[in-house]
This record gives C-alpha cells, structure tokens and sequence, in this order.
C-alpha cells in the first residue's frame, strides 16, 4: 500500500489556514455580549474617507484622509449607547494646480443602537453623532466647523468584551469662513470596542 504524505506543517500558507480555521469554528454561535444598562463601551475606529466640496468660494475638488476615532460612551438601556468621541484625521487634497496636506481635530457625542439580540454573535449597530472640528494647514489659519455624521455595519464578539467592527458612514460638515463651503465625506472603517460590566470597569 503506498504511504499517504502528511501535509507539511512548516509551511506557511498551511499553518495559517489551520490556525484561522480553528480559531473561527471554535468561536460560539451565541455569545452573552455586555450590551446592557449601566455597562460601559470603550474602544475605537480607523477609517478611510473621499470627500468632495462644492461652494461659492472654491472650486470643485477632491481629499482623501486617514481618520482615527477612539470613542467612550455609556449604555442608558438595553443596546443604547450614548458617549464621546475626539478625533484626528491627516488631510491630503489635490485640486489639479496644488497639493497640500492639514491636521484636523474634532469632538463631539454620539448615540448608538444595537438591533439583534446581545446573545448573537454577530449584531448589527447604527450611531448618529454632532460633530465640532479644528483645521489647521500649513501656512494658512485655523478654520472652524461643525455638522453630524452617521454611519452602521456589523459587530463580530470575539467574546463577550471584545468586538471587531466595519463601518461604512458619511459626514457633513459646514464650514464658517463664509462662502456656505461644506464637505460631504463618505467613509469606510474598522475598530475594536470593549464592552466593560459596570462592576469590572474599574
């Protein structure tokens, strides 16, 4: 009878997709994820984002930044969530005839929603935030603004603390250096929440 060749542990390609498919099956339906009254959601995003202005006061053109977004916030009830979220983006615009670069900063609450049960595994949010923003690009003075931003996707627990999220959201900001500037900003993100009992949160 010839040998069957046991596969080659070494290899790279192999040991990953074993460790991942263990990692993934042994992962519970149904998990008891902390999304009750009183407890507490701490964590944050990364997204990417393309934004495109219209105004009296500028041309038409186009930025892409990189945005990191940590968040705390509170669960009033069962899956609501209210909280705080600061922000810092890295601006990179390019109108055709110039290229510059701004440092922007912003605060401002947010309210999120849970839609499936807190034992699923997999859930599903919404969150609807005010937003207050500082720019600040080199060479030019800061300018000011602020408008609301929305965005949802699906919430994956590792366990009942810890969740790995993906968003898609959109932002509107109105600026106040006059010419009704405003930005639409389409954004596709990732994050990790933690999701403390009231009790072990300290």
């Amino acid at each position: 009878m010839k040998a069957t060749k046991a596969p080659d542990l070494s290899n790279s390609r192999f040991t990953h997709f074993f460790v991942f498919s263990l990692f993934f099956f042994t992962i519970p339906s149904t998990i008891n994820a902390q999304l009750g009254k009183g407890n507490w959601l701490i964590g944050g995003n990364a997204s990417f984002s393309n934004t495109s202005y219209t105004g009296s006061s500028v041309p038409n053109y186009n930025q892409s930044y990189l945005q990191i977004s940590p968040a705390a916030g509170l669960f009033l009830g069962e899956k609501l969530a209210v909280g705080l979220r600061p922000g810092y983006s890295h601006v990179y615009t390019n109108t055709g005839s110039s290229k510059t670069s701004a440092d922007i900063f912003n605060i401002g609450p947010f309210l999120r929603y849970y839609f499936l049960e807190a034992a699923n595994r997999t859930n599903i949010f919404a969150e609807v935030g005010y937003l207050f923003e500082s720019s600040k690009e080199l060479g030019n003075p800061s300018s000011n603004s602020s408008g609301f931003n929305i965005m949802a996707g699906p919430v994956v627990f590792l366990n009942p603390n810890v969740g790995i999220e993906f968003t898609v959201g959109y932002k509107r900001m109105a600026y106040t250096g006059g010419g009704n500037m405003a930005s639409n900003v389409v954004q596709v993100g990732a994050g990790i929440q933690v999701y403390l009992e009231r009790s072990k949160s300290l």
